[in-house]
């Protein structure tokens, strides 16, 4: 088991926000929730530095079947259609397989009395 070292770090906040959380969830678990919500900012912040270093890097010119939202909305149907497609295929060879292992298994059962 992984052992989490922590650090302590003084903290200041204003007294009604304090108050608030020491409310809500009691002053044993104002910690807890100082991470955690930092947790979130820190994932949300990493993200929107994300995004902004990806900018530019889709250029319209290079996907001009992209061009309008009926042509994105079209794409996305047939991508969807597509999945449909295999996924029925994918479900008829399971059920085949499985009404086939069935039928075996009922087959040695019956011939042999036990399986």
């Amino acid at each position: 088991m992984r052992t989490i070292k922590n650090n302590k770090t003084y903290l200041v906040f204003p007294r009604e926000l304090s108050e608030t959380i020491d409310k809500l969830l009691g002053k044993r678990k104002r910690s807890q929730f100082v991470v955690e919500a930092t947790k979130e900012k820190l994932a949300k912040e990493k993200f929107a530095r994300a995004m902004k270093r990806a900018a530019g890097c889709w250029k319209d010119k290079d996907y001009p079947e992209f061009r309008t939202k009926k042509d994105v909305d079209r794409y996305i149907r047939k991508l969807r259609e597509s999945w449909e497609e295999r996924l029925k295929r994918i479900y008829v060879l399971i059920s085949n397989r499985f009404r086939y292992y069935h039928l075996v298994f009922a087959w040695k059962k019956r011939n042999s009395g036990t399986i």
